[in-house]
């Protein structure tokens, strides 16, 4: 019904950007968003719906697990009139969804503060408890580590919230509750080492944060069809990869997060050939012969913008040997051949 509605233009959804997509709904398994203008009318084409779906399913609303939120430049009457008409409260500053904070705001500290309290509730409830060292390094690595790590694959945490969550495990592995003093035998950053390299594998959450949003980076390129990929490139990316955008203007944390992940998704990957049309072979990663992964500078056989398609024959797909040669030295023609080229014309991929 929702989306007849929004086919009829009786709701109009909101708009991710001037020439993206146009959202008017999105159904979880057991949450739903629902996106109108703020206007009465389509306040009540929306409660319309609603009540449909409640005599068709039996089902009903339930107002005690539903908010309204408003956009900045929502006019105050509006607002007022659609609270009083709906019997609903709007969005507070510092609601959760999911464990995440529903608004992001210039304190960005304060947005993320629970992450903390949980951190700090959980130590405090464990510290009465008689522990060994092995317990300890169970229960801080099983729960401790993985509380902020649902919020860390979407927004980039405050570095000094990093630190603090570090402190509070440190002090409560060489038993320091609250202000005692004790002695650290060891340095945070070497505990931080796996066992194997001497340390006991502790994570640390500033790197963690940013591995971890490397690897959305990675899912917006592998999955371009995803509705978040379609709505991050349409607002920030539209003519471009997500490897090669900018940050922009005024871009929403989300985006800032996951765009700080990018060089270091780039320094950690390669390309694999396919039909080598993406691949660029003098400034792309795609040979593991250096510590960069690039070729030397360009011949003057190839420009400097040639893609490593032209290093195939067009009939067979395979290398050209005879191009090979004439470019590249001996040892790096035999490692471009040892690597398979796609004879059915697969796209290049990046690993």
């Amino acid at each position: 019904m929702v989306v007849k509605s929004n086919e009829d233009g009786v709701l109009t959804g909101v708009p991710t950007s001037k020439r993206g997509l146009r959202i008017s709904h999105i159904f979880f398994v057991d949450d739903s968003l629902l996106f109108c203008k703020a206007s009465m009318v389509e306040w009540h084409s929306l409660t319309e719906v609603l009540r449909r779906y409640e005599l068709a399913s039996g089902q009903h609303l339930n107002t005690n697990k539903t908010s309204i939120y408003f956009s900045s430049n929502t006019l105050t009457e509006s607002k007022v009139a659609i609270l009083e008409e709906a019997g609903i409260p709007a969005t507070q500053r510092y609601d959760t969804y999911l464990g995440l904070p529903a608004l992001v705001g210039k304190s960005r500290t304060a947005a993320f503060r629970g992450i903390i309290d949980r951190v700090r509730k959980r130590l405090q409830d464990w510290k009465l408890k008689f522990l060994s060292q092995a317990g300890k390094e169970i229960l801080l690595k099983a729960v401790i580590h993985a509380i902020p790590t649902y919020c860390m694959s979407i927004f980039l945490l405050p570095k000094a919230l990093c630190v603090e969550i570090n402190t509070y495990i440190r002090k409560f592995w060489w038993g320091q509750y609250g202000k005692e003093d004790g002695i650290n035998w060891m340095s945070w950053s070497r505990m931080g080492n796996s066992k194997s390299s001497g340390g006991m594998g502790f994570c640390n959450f500033t790197c963690f944060n940013k591995a971890i949003l490397a690897k959305q980076s990675c899912r917006l390129w592998n999955n371009p069809d995803s509705l978040v990929a379609q709505v991050m490139k349409g607002k920030y990316y539209s003519d471009t990869s997500v490897l090669e955008a900018i940050v922009g203007r005024r871009p929403s944390f989300a985006w800032h997060s996951i765009h700080s992940s990018c060089a270091l998704l780039q320094e950690g990957s390669m390309w694999r050939v396919g039909n080598g049309s993406t691949i660029r072979i003098w400034k792309d990663l795609w040979l593991p012969i250096n510590s960069t992964g690039r070729m030397s500078s360009p011949p003057a056989i190839l420009h400097p913008n040639a893609t490593v398609s032209e290093l195939l024959d067009g009939e067979s797909k395979w290398w050209n040997y005879q191009l090979l040669a004439s470019i590249f030295a001996p040892e790096v023609v035999q490692l471009i051949l040892k690597i398979p080229s796609s004879c059915t014309n697969q796209p290049d991929t990046l690993i």
